[in-house]
């Protein structure tokens, strides 16, 4: 590990130091061989939880345990925010909770709730994020969108795409100015940077699960480490949602309240304008969206997931349903499957409009490009009918772009308007 030896050299030196959080003395269990306190937990470890029914919430809020949400959510799924009597915040974020500290907050009479109140979700000790955060380790590249949205960006200090690599022109800017600096890989992070530096949290996606020594390692330098889920909401506006936590995170609750709200202005706004092309006997185009890698094996998005509901949103009709795709309505839509092209060929032959997802090769220029990839597609209506477009490289990437994307996909639907994809950001017609 890059920089290990030096700071364990740091560690030894404080070793036997007992921190606390908010002024509750930190339980938490560390290496043996690394022989450190860490400073940013809490203890909890007592009990497991269950604040689900009206009598569990009844007990807790005579334990000090408030059950009123810091904002309202209106599509996430993924994640939750309870406000403590203290001043505390409780998040719950894929199972896991995360004890959030303002500055001013004090939990030190409260130490006894802690320790007693049932909570759903992880037993242990649980991780503090002091707000608002600063100096981040941003290992989730597509919450860097959700950081810009909200002018946040100062708040992120390490990066772990480098600076050739980067794909966000925002980052790569304040990269270049030294304002953010490259830390490593999320599987390789530079460790004696970030303890030198200061940084007190990571935010990771769910990559970070693949590497639970790097996890491991990061907390043993008193680096908070936060898995993001949003890529795991189905609703594209449950995506942009997160704004409000890390909104709340970066000390920018009010901020995050109106962004959000002019990202479902704009979604909504599309949302009617396609009922109402619908209601007045329009027919919903069939769309097909898709991906063919270098092996020849053909690769769609689960129906019931965030690809469809765009479509659908805007206009249109996905091209294959939960009983096509052999899934439950139930299922994780969220994921990608792969498909004979046989079947795609049955399901999307007469799709009236062809996507091609740009995401994981350099993006296409024309059409005699995809055909090249399955000479059969040239049989296909919407290459006939020249209807065949490719998504950016970078979509994938802009969480909080739920209502442009919906705007765009409503443009390519609309045949009065399928001409101006010259100015459009999320996507190209194919010639």
């Amino acid at each position: 590990m890059r920089g290990s030896a030096a700071v364990y050299a740091v560690l030894a030196m404080t070793a036997g130091l007992l921190l606390c959080a908010c002024g509750v003395e930190n339980a938490g269990n560390v290496p043996a061989e690394n022989s450190v306190a860490v400073s940013n937990t809490v203890s909890g470890e007592a009990e497991d939880i269950a604040l689900d029914g009206a009598e569990n919430a009844e007990a807790s809020s005579e334990k000090g345990v408030s059950r009123s949400s810091i904002s309202e959510l209106k599509y996430a799924k993924q994640f939750s925010v309870e406000s403590l009597d203290n001043g505390c915040i409780l998040i719950t974020a894929g199972g896991t909770r995360y004890m959030a500290v303002p500055e001013g907050a004090e939990i030190t009479e409260n130490a006894d709730v802690l320790k007693n109140t049932e909570i759903s979700g992880n037993s242990g000790d649980i991780p503090v994020i002091h707000i608002p955060a600063e100096n981040i380790y941003l290992a989730a590249t597509s919450a860097a969108d959700l950081f810009i949205r909200l002018d946040a960006l100062d708040s992120v200090g390490f990066v772990s795409v480098s600076t050739d690599n980067q794909t966000n022109e925002a980052v790569k800017a304040a990269m270049e100015t030294g304002d953010i600096v490259y830390a490593g890989k999320y599987s390789m992070p530079d460790y004696e940077l970030l303890y030198s530096e200061g940084c007190g949290m990571a935010v990771e996606s769910t990559m970070i699960m693949h590497c639970p020594e790097v996890k491991e390692q990061l907390e043993a330098l008193g680096v908070t480490v936060f898995t993001e889920y949003s890529s795991y909401e189905e609703h594209p506006l449950g995506r942009a949602e997160w704004l409000k936590l890390y909104g709340l995170l970066t000390g920018r609750p009010e901020q995050a309240e109106a962004v959000f709200e002019d990202i479902c202005s704009r979604y909504e706004k599309v949302e009617e304008k396609a009922s109402e092309l619908i209601d007045n006997g329009a027919e919903r185009p069939a769309v097909a969206y898709f991906y063919i890698n270098s092996a020849g094996e053909l690769n769609v998005h689960k129906p019931g997931g965030y690809m469809s509901a765009l479509i659908e949103a805007a206009g249109g009709q996905y091209f294959m349903s939960p009983a096509d795709a052999g899934v439950s309505e139930s299922s994780n839509a969220i994921s990608t499957m792969d498909i004979q092209f046989e079947d795609f060929y049955t399901l999307a032959r007469d799709a009236d409009v062809l996507i091609y997802n740009g995401n994981y090769e350099a993006a296409l220029s024309s059409v005699a490009q995809l055909v090249d990839k399955n000479e059969t597609l040239a049989e296909f209506k919407a290459v006939k009918n020249g209807n065949v477009w490719c998504s950016e490289k970078n979509m994938f990437q802009q969480t909080g772009a739920a209502g442009e994307i919906a705007e765009e996909l409503y443009t390519i639907f609309t045949e009065a308007e399928a001409d101006s994809s010259e100015d459009m950001e999320y996507f190209r017609r194919l010639s």
